[in-house]
């Protein structure tokens, strides 16, 4: 792979793998947080609500992100993979 400059320094090119390896379990928590239930749920308050229960986007993302970026700095903390973190705790 190629070098690219940033602020002067040599900064080595990742290749696209590398790149899937690193974003690899960011995609598995996406996974946890929007899976088949979130989108049912969602669906079946859909049809039955409309547009009325639209405000708990607010409070169900700022959940979500609370829950990623906790499960984030706890593997980094303990340097274990996300999966094993109910070990861990």
């Amino acid at each position: 792979m190629g070098k690219v400059m940033i602020d002067g320094k040599e900064v080595k090119k990742l290749s696209f793998l590398e790149i899937i390896k690193r974003v690899g379990p960011g995609i598995i928590l996406t996974g946890v947080v929007i899976g088949p239930g979130n989108i049912t749920t969602s669906a079946m308050l859909g049809a039955d609500y409309g547009y009325r229960m639209i405000w708990l986007i607010i409070p169900i993302a700022f959940m979500g992100i609370t829950f990623m970026l906790t499960t984030y700095r706890i593997g980094m903390l303990s340097g274990m993979p996300i999966g094993s973190i109910p070990k861990f705790v």
